[in-house]
């Protein structure tokens, strides 16, 4: 089975290791395709033909200056999907274990099994090099934890200020004998599903960083996709300073737009999205409404508020990752909606009648 590996890459010196690591630990090197958008110079960019599975490697180049995000780089690299089975994203500064593909596809496998659209995540375990000299030896720290599965929640301290819509989050560590548990959250730089999502949940090329994750999560789900965290993950990402980073005023001032404009747009972007107001391809999806999500997470975005079970993700980690959700307001059907949500279909209706 086809993997389709998503990478944006921002002046990363990684991206190479990142492209090397993936081919080489994995089963089924043939079955791995890889779509690059690189945003660097021509004397900082890889050479794909220096790479001996470079007809697997789909690439573009792209100046620094001309970027425009996060977001932006991954809708372009999603153009660059071609039919394979499941769709890969992580980023450009990632390390694999041996055998890692093997173990995505036997866990969506197995998902599968009670779940049509699957998606598994989590954030990846760490990998660092002393001094954040890359040059050098980098070391893989394994989560040797199997008592517990690491899952995503809601962060305190960053949920709705200063009257805006983000919600940041963080790891957390949920005590299970079972494989997977059910998630309600999602990390961009590690997740893993069917190749349909390119389809039915592109990403949005006016989404500039924040947020991001959160409205991710939120459109998959309304789109009858279910989050899932396993009891091992073979990723690790680089987390330290080693390199130029869009926002930095020696990158920013070239630009024609500077990125806190692009910023600034995102948050209004982000608003529409998350409270439901957005139509088309990248706002919510239809097949869950906005209100069961609200209901199941207690993320309320049209409210601006978490409720406390929001910060621990109980009432979902505890459920069996074979069998569909229950909300917390009842142990079957449709929750009721409340009253104060408004999708864009139900307003029509209303300025029709």
């Amino acid at each position: 089975m086809k993997i389709f590996i998503s990478i944006a890459s921002y002046r990363d010196p990684l991206l190479k290791y990142t492209l090397t690591e993936a081919y080489n630990n994995a089963v089924h090197k043939d079955n791995l395709f890889f779509g690059v958008i690189e945003q660097a110079s021509p004397e900082e960019a890889i050479d794909t033909n220096s790479f001996t599975f470079n007809k697997q490697i789909r690439y573009v180049r792209i100046d620094p200056q001309h970027s425009r995000g996060c977001c932006w780089a991954r809708s372009l690299a999603q153009t660059l999907y071609n039919g394979e089975d499941f769709f890969f994203q992580i980023d450009s500064h990632t390390g694999f274990d041996i055998d890692w593909d093997i173990w995505f596809i036997n866990s969506m496998q197995e998902l599968m099994k009670y779940h049509k659209k699957p998606l598994m995540t989590i954030y990846p375990n760490t990998m660092k090099a002393e001094n954040d000299d890359i040059t050098k030896n980098i070391t893989k720290n394994p989560d040797l934890d199997t008592s517990a599965i690491s899952v995503l929640v809601p962060n305190l301290d960053s949920a709705f200020k200063e009257n805006g819509y983000y919600v940041g989050q963080g790891a957390s560590r949920f005590k299970t004998v079972n494989k997977f548990v059910h998630g309600y959250l999602l990390a961009a730089g590690n997740f893993f599903t069917v190749g349909a999502a390119i389809e039915e949940v592109p990403y949005d090329p006016f989404l500039f960083f924040s947020g991001e994750e959160q409205s991710l999560a939120m459109r998959f789900w309304t789109n009858g996709y279910n989050i899932f965290h396993g009891n091992y993950d073979p990723i690790y990402h680089y987390y330290g300073a080693y390199r130029k980073m869009f926002w930095e005023e020696s990158e920013d001032s070239t630009r024609t737009q500077r990125w806190g404009e692009l910023e600034e747009r995102s948050k209004k972007r982000l608003k529409e999205i998350v409270t439901g107001n957005l139509s088309g391809k990248y706002g919510l999806g239809t097949t869950r409404p906005l209100h069961e999500y609200i209901l199941l997470t207690g993320i309320n975005h049209t409210e601006r508020n978490c409720e406390p079970r929001a910060y621990d993700g109980l009432n979902i980690f505890s459920q069996d990752y074979r069998e569909k959700l229950t909300y917390p307001e009842t142990s079957s059907g449709i929750p009721p909606m409340p009253k104060r949500i408004l999708t864009p279909e139900i307003r029509k209706r209303l300025t029709r009648n």
